[in-house]
């Protein structure tokens, strides 16, 4: 469970990070999902980069949100760019 005072910490902590999953123009594969799974249940927190190439047909809110319909219980816990950062966890 994420309370608001553990979001605040992971979005801290996200801000750290270095991207490990990089998008880009082959798009949103479901081998790259199943990495982000695999990424998310050994660290938790994970950092993505879209690049432009990717960006072409595709929105960066669109690419979210079929990460996240896709993973389990992942939160998004910050944007800003072409970088995002989830964490698998649940929040109240």
């Amino acid at each position: 469970m994420v309370t608001k005072s553990k979001l605040k910490e992971l979005k801290k902590e996200s801000k750290s990070l270095n991207s490990i999953i990089r998008i880009g123009k082959n798009g949103l594969t479901s081998g790259l999902i199943k990495e982000i799974n695999d990424h998310l249940k050994k660290r938790k927190l994970i950092k993505v980069k879209v690049l432009r190439s990717c960006l072409d047909d595709n929105t960066l809110d669109i690419i979210i949100m079929k990460i996240m319909r896709n993973c389990e219980s992942c939160i998004l816990i910050d944007k800003i760019g072409g970088t995002f950062s989830i964490y698998r966890g649940k929040f109240d």
